[in-house]
């Protein structure tokens, strides 16, 4: 009697055969490699935050900073890593290889620099003087769904604090959404132009 594989809990994996369901996982994969931006870590450094921006149409992308150990830029200079996923050249991708096999991993755009120390250091102490509602502090707060912006902090000694929102950016958040287009342009700047940029 042939063995069977179902018998141990493993099931062969099928690759999907046409592009939604093809696009469906190369999707999961890429968020999945936007999430873990923070890996690996600098020699050095450690990972202060996260932000991201998922637009409905256009590229997605993420950036992390990292920092010296106790914001010590005696200890080295600040790094920026941004990650970017182009879902529209990606469906295009996988519709114009189906007969070939194409790779169902996603496509993604690195480019990594370090940050002038001065303007990291009034980016965090603007940070610091934010006020969020309580009920925005849950670690994380979560939402279902994807959603547009978003910044995961990495504390030393506690969980991360994650806090997310869409548009129009909802009451309370106006602060925090304008700190986050900031940030985005400043780590933007420190970066290498790279394909597809906007």
């Amino acid at each position: 009697m042939p063995d069977k594989i179902i018998r141990m809990g493993i099931l062969p994996f099928r690759e999907p055969d046409d592009v939604e369901s093809r696009f469906a996982l190369v999707e999961r994969r890429a968020v999945t490699a936007l999430e873990r931006s923070c890996e690996p870590v600098p020699s050095g450094l450690v990972p202060s935050f996260r932000l991201w921006y998922y637009p409905p149409v256009g590229p997605w992308s993420t950036w992390t900073l990292f920092v010296p150990p106790g914001v010590d830029f005696r200890n080295g200079a600040a790094r920026v890593r941004k990650i970017r996923w182009d879902s529209v050249t990606e469906r295009i991708r996988l519709a114009e290889t189906l007969r070939r096999r194409p790779s169902l991993e996603p496509t993604l755009v690195h480019a990594e620099a370090d940050a002038a120390n001065e303007d990291v250091t009034d980016l965090l102490r603007a940070a610091s003087g934010l006020g969020l509602a309580l009920r925005h502090l849950n670690s994380p707060y979560r939402c279902a769904m994807l959603t547009e912006f978003g910044i995961e902090g990495f504390p030393i000694r506690s969980k991360p604090v994650r806090v997310e929102w869409g548009s129009p950016v909802p009451t309370g958040l106006q602060a925090i959404a304008a700190w986050h287009a900031r940030a985005r342009r400043l780590f933007d700047s420190s970066l290498p132009a790279t394909p597809g940029d906007v």
